[in-house]
């Protein structure tokens, strides 16, 4: 009996390659090795200035064509080569960094992309993309540009090799000790062997910061969908977060269950048609962090002109906890109602920001203190009923949901409607959103 010929895999030919082949097949430009180092002015270069120079005129037309220049040297020659500069990459490239307008005499937000139309913006993707800085020499398997700035890097490896995403780890690892003037300026980065799809913040290789992508079936599906033009600007507008932990600050990048529940909140808010929803997460998996910038993200929309946001929480140290998890994100606008009295005073004036409060604090408060459609409120941790209207009483560690069964969760789905009544009776039911996100899965 002839022996079965062995099937040879290899990095370039199974996984990048076929990557490649996905990124090209849903839309995004690739160019040879040759075109990007003509693009970059060389080995040294980083950034497509033609193409970055010609997007921020067109997006900004207040722009003088000496300011745009600036802007890049900003980011070129005054951004430190770190996590902190990356931080500051990341304000610019959200228009969260004002510079002065010498044709409009005032400071304005600069755009680096157009987050709504997805066709003003240039994707281009290169394989094989080679940086020098004097030091040091790397080539990256592949590099996503988005309008001339270098937004993602993805290291492919062997599916034969056991250790192969650990290689890939250790590479982007090396890549920000070793050519750190490249690596500030993209934001995300992916690990695959084609069995695996990792993806992660740069800056930040703690394994517990790191993710399967989980949107698809297989390598092409889970490409697709990751690559796809609106799901890149979204990591970049909303899903990529600096935070502070135990005095350090940390760059974080959501999980996919926790993009999809920020997604499905969103979406049923500004679809109008249900007023109710409710969210499981297990202990651990970033419910704060899923609510934040749920919230966060509804504050930004346009549509909802500047809405009033409430988290409702059981407990004084939940209420503490969150006003400090908030301090941490930097959320802007934010009040804590530590009194009912001043509950009642921020809800009956035109207070436009985000409120935290306890829910016993709704005990007795008059009706109907605000006529407006745009106030959302998201209760955290909601289960029993207390004081013979309603109480969310969970421990701190959220234990108790882990393993419920199906029975219990429509129990405490019909409590959840409980507040809704409670609600109901301060507000008039057509006059507001309500979201509610019981944070369990």
């Amino acid at each position: 009996m002839s022996d079965i010929p062995r099937v040879a895999f290899s990095e370039r030919k199974t996984v990048q390659n076929p990557i490649l082949k996905y990124a090209i097949d849903i839309g995004w430009q690739y160019l040879t090795p040759e075109e990007t180092l003509d693009l970059r002015d060389g080995e040294s270069g980083i950034f497509f200035s033609k193409t970055l120079k010609d997007k921020l005129r067109e997006f900004n037309p207040w722009l003088l064509e000496e300011e745009a220049e600036e802007v890049i040297h900003e980011l070129l020659e005054r951004t430190r080569y770190n996590l902190e500069g990356n931080q500051k990459i990341l304000n610019f490239y959200r228009g969260e960094t004002p510079i002065f307008s010498r044709k409009e005499n005032r400071e304005l937000n600069i755009r680096f992309f157009d987050f709504e139309n997805l066709q003003k913006n240039v994707f281009q993707v290169t394989d094989e993309l080679s940086f020098a800085n004097g030091k040091a020499w790397n080539r990256f398997d592949l590099v996503f540009y988005v309008n001339g700035l270098p937004v993602l890097i993805i290291e492919t490896k062997n599916p034969e090799k056991e250790e192969g995403i650990d290689e890939a780890l250790t590479q982007i690892k090396r890549y920000q000790n070793e050519s750190p003037e490249f690596m500030v300026y993209p934001l995300l980065f992916v690990a695959s062997n084609l069995h695996e799809f990792i993806y992660g913040p740069t800056w930040n290789i703690e394994e517990r910061y790191l993710y399967h992508w989980r949107e698809g079936k297989n390598l092409e599906e889970i490409t697709k969908s990751f690559l796809d033009f609106r799901r890149i600007l979204s990591f970049i507008a909303d899903y990529i977060i600096f935070w502070e932990e135990n005095g350090e600050i940390k760059k974080i990048v959501l999980a996919t269950h926790q993009i999809r529940a920020v997604e499905k909140i969103f979406n049923r808010v500004l679809e109008g048609e249900k007023r109710s929803g409710l969210i499981w997460h297990t202990q651990g998996s970033g419910k704060t962090l899923t609510m934040i910038v749920a919230a966060h993200k509804l504050r930004k929309a346009p549509s909802l002109k500047n809405p009033t946001l409430l988290m409702v929480v059981d407990r004084t140290e939940l209420e503490e906890q969150m006003g400090k998890n908030l301090q941490r994100y930097g959320f802007p606008a934010v009040e804590i109602a530590e009194s009912k009295e001043k509950l009642q005073k921020l809800l009956a004036s035109d207070y436009r920001g985000l409120i935290v409060t306890l829910i016993h604090k709704f005990d007795r408060i008059p009706g109907k203190l605000s006529e407006r459609k745009n106030i959302i409120v998201f209760v955290d941790e909601a289960h029993r009923t207390q004081e013979g209207e309603l109480v969310i009483c969970v421990p701190p560690c959220q234990k108790l949901f882990i393993s419920v069964s199906p029975a219990r969760r429509w129990t405490e789905l019909m409590l959840v409607k409980g507040l809704f009544l409670l609600l109901e009776k301060m507000m008039p039911p057509k006059d507001i959103l309500i979201n509610i996100q019981l944070l369990i899965r």
